[in-house]
């Protein structure tokens, strides 16, 4: 149930608004107001409220007045502004104040006023499962008076400087100076209007007549930008970055342009030292393929390998201008491959495989601002990755012991001779296997027999008896029945599964 209160000191306003929502089983109607006051007091002592609907012109306490105190004492998530008032400026400080709606009266029906309260809702959900929801800018076209004007949307980032260790350091400045500073040199060069929407980027509504030409305008927005970032980096010494989106002349497209211009500066993550970011027009739609060698990882010169094949991904990612967030989920998958198979290819002990199974599920490469630095942070942990193994292996020469049962797996292996190979008595060497393993001698041989005859089923070019000849087996019956005992599966339900095939031979 969406919880709602109206506060309007027009009670035909009132009763209309609550008539409409009241039709709706979804949306309770908690409470009516005429004076700002009342519903202040109301909403301290009622935090399940969801959404507040109110007008901006009121006798007692304006709408304005109203919005800041909600957000200062956090009485509420989600306001929408419902106002006989067409007026930009009215509409520009309530967004900035912290209203996520902005509807005018005249324009209301009880289908608008009910898809507006379902998506301030979502975004209510989302803000308090904390994910990014997506912020209705549609009701911008509201705010800007129509001329013969084109726009362009650009989205500003104030980025700080990182640490020694590669992270980010919050900017150290007061957040509405900066917007005071962009403010005034929007307004001096006549650039457009600054809008600081609540729980969004601060974005310029860029403009511009639509009678110039488009390399003028090209060459007038660049100039702005130039500008807005000079006056950053000389009063308040920040890197300023924006992403910017193509030119529009509908301001219906404004939500769409602003996502345009703010997948745009996501780019900074590739380009560290650029400052404006243009929409990725050019995109060929490539995603590189990325597979590490894990087989190599532990020789010498391993890591080597491992750090050529991470920046070859990351230098064509760049080059394709391939998605951040696709790039960053895709090494994250690709990196606990990585360590799993390395891990398990090798057997090492089980609080090695707990230390670093699933490493990259922690914020490395999530939180990574900028590509170098990522690279840095994987290379990195997966040099300490590889340092902890091979002193384990130094530690003990057991994985001599399992390299000597792996290339003999098809021979009649001795447990007294894989004894001797760790200098260990027979008892000491079955419980340091079974602990290192989790099998029996028995068990793993059994095991890599099984793997060995799962690969020759696969390729289809052998019959069971050159594959029983292969393993080791010198009898087919005994290595179908240790098939079905290993696998649970019979050969011919492996083949099925596996392979679709239906020429049976057991």
């Amino acid at each position: 149930m969406i919880k709602t209160i109206i506060v309007d000191d027009e009670v035909l306003a009132r009763i209309g608004i609550q008539t409409f929502l009241e039709k709706h089983e979804n949306i309770s109607v908690e409470n009516t107001f005429s004076l700002a006051g009342d519903a202040l007091e109301y909403l301290k002592n009622n935090r399940a409220i969801d959404i507040v609907i109110t007008d901006i012109e009121m006798s007692e306490m304006n709408g304005l007045d109203f919005i800041r105190e909600i957000r200062e004492q956090k009485l509420a998530n989600e306001i929408i502004i419902v106002s006989c008032h067409d007026n930009f400026n009215y509409a520009r400080q309530a967004m900035e104040l912290g209203a996520d709606y902005y509807i005018l009266k005249q324009e209301i029906n009880e289908e608008k006023l009910i898809q507006t309260i379902e998506k301030a809702y979502e975004e209510k959900i989302a803000s308090i499962q904390e994910i990014p929801y997506s912020f209705d800018l549609d009701k911008v076209q509201n705010q800007v008076i129509q001329q013969e004007l084109g726009y362009i949307i650009g989205v500003l980032k104030l980025k700080g400087q990182y640490d020694i260790n590669g992270n980010l350091l919050p900017v150290n400045v007061d957040e509405s100076m900066v917007i005071n500073l962009i403010d005034n040199i929007v307004k001096k060069d006549n650039m457009g209007t600054l809008f600081t929407p609540y729980k969004k980027d601060m974005f310029i509504l860029f403009q511009f007549p639509k009678i110039i030409e488009e390399q003028e305008r090209e060459k007038l927005l660049k100039s702005y930008c130039d500008d807005l970032v000079q006056n950053i980096q000389i009063f308040i010494n920040g890197k300023l970055l924006v992403g910017y989106s193509n030119y529009f002349v509908e301001l219906q497209k404004v939500r769409e342009k602003y996502e345009e211009a703010s997948n745009a500066l996501k780019r900074d993550f590739y380009f560290t030292d650029r400052y404006l970011f243009s929409p990725n027009n050019n995109s060929v739609g490539k995603f590189p393929e990325l597979q590490f060698s894990s087989d190599k990882f532990l020789d010498e010169g391993g890591i080597d390998v491992f750090k050529k094949e991470l920046e070859w991904f990351i230098a064509n990612c760049r080059e394709y201008q391939v998605d951040v967030e696709w790039l960053k989920r895709t090494l994250i998958i690709k990196l606990n491959i990585l360590v799993y198979q390395v891990i398990h290819e090798y057997i090492f002990s089980d609080e090695l495989m707990k230390k670093w199974d699933e490493k990259f599920q922690n914020n490395e490469v999530m939180q990574s601002q900028d590509h170098q630095i990522m690279i840095e942070r994987i290379f990195r942990i997966m040099k300490q990755f590889q340092s902890d193994l091979l002193y384990q292996i130094r530690k003990d020469n057991f994985n001599e012991v399992l390299q000597f049962i792996n290339e003999h797996i098809q021979e009649e292996i001795s447990l007294t001779e894989v004894a001797n190979l760790n200098c260990m008595s027979i008892a000491h060497f079955c419980k340091k296997f079974k602990e290192r393993t989790g099998l029996t001698l028995i068990g793993y041989v059994n095991q890599k027999k099984v793997e060995q005859i799962k690969y020759y089923l696969k390729t289809e070019q052998y019959s069971l008896e050159q594959i029983a000849e292969f393993v080791g087996f010198q009898n087919v019956n005994y290595m179908v029945r240790l098939f079905k005992k290993v696998t649970g599966m019979t050969i011919r339900e492996f083949r099925k599964n596996s392979i679709g095939y239906t020429k049976i031979e057991d």
